[in-house]
């Protein structure tokens, strides 16, 4: 019932369509001016404004620095248009220095679009068995059990979800917070409290927390303690999955938007 469509989208979807609308605006401008002058402004501002919006999201410099980068460089392109002090040679050095910017960021930014998204299935998942909407954001976190939990498995199940970019661990004497966001990146290490997490104990208690920055991008006020506990539900499955070798079915449940029983 409750599926990806009760998620709001993030706004960097916009990032693989807006390109396409502003060459196609480029190409207009330069069949009927000769040159892409107010389209390639455009477009660098958009790139600008991406990377500001993508920084304050998820607090993450890199975003800000491409956003900058690749908004300049598109307004650069313009150099045989405008002359000095722009310059064949100096929007060559500048598109240089784009690619190696992209090229030192790119492993951040895949980390954190691949921990953004399996963020979003988490929700969808911790959704799909909640059908009551009422009240709404309590920041309690929720607690339940897990049944019996070693050290072994706790710190296992969290280097597979890791090595699978589901969360990002934290460990600690008792426990490990599994932490996951579609706001502020868990990369970014900020205060728990500013993101959710599931705290898996080494002696089987669960604590999830959801933060109120991805609650309200449910479309719907859900009730939240039945949030907090599909969601605890959810992390008890993997659990089983990774006690029985069956670490395949987590990104099988996950890319279904079902927990198969």
């Amino acid at each position: 019932m409750f599926g990806d469509s009760r998620l709001k989208g993030p706004v960097s979807r916009l990032g693989f369509v807006v390109p396409v609308i502003f060459v196609a605006l480029s190409i207009v401008e330069a069949m009927i001016t000769g040159k892409p002058l107010y389209s390639a402004l455009a477009f660098g501002a958009f790139f600008v404004i991406l990377g500001v919006t993508e920084y304050v999201r998820t607090r993450l410099l890199v975003y800000l620095v491409l956003g900058l980068i690749f908004g300049t460089n598109t307004w650069h392109s313009l150099a045989r248009f405008t002359g000095p002090p722009l310059s064949a040679q100096t929007y060559a050095a500048h598109l240089l220095v784009s690619l190696v910017a992209l090229l030192v960021a790119w492993p951040v930014v895949s980390r954190n679009e691949r921990l953004d998204r399996n963020a979003r299935r988490l929700f969808r998942l911790a959704a799909e068995q909640v059908h009551e909407a009422a009240n709404g954001f309590t920041p309690r976190p929720y607690a339940t059990r897990a049944g019996e939990c070693s050290r072994e498995d706790a710190v296992g199940l969290a280097r597979l979800l890791s090595a699978q970019h589901i969360v990002k661990p934290r460990y600690q004497e008792d426990g490990v917070l599994l932490t996951f966001s579609m706001g502020i990146s868990p990369l970014r290490e900020p205060d728990p409290a500013a993101i959710s997490y599931v705290s898996l104990g080494f002696d089987g208690a669960i604590s999830v927390h959801i933060a109120r920055s991805d609650y309200a991008l449910y479309k719907e006020r859900l009730t939240f303690d039945r949030i907090c506990a599909s969601m605890a539900e959810v992390f008890r499955r993997f659990l089983e999955y990774y006690r029985r070798g069956l670490d395949s079915r987590i990104a099988s449940d996950l890319k279904s938007g079902s927990l198969v029983p």
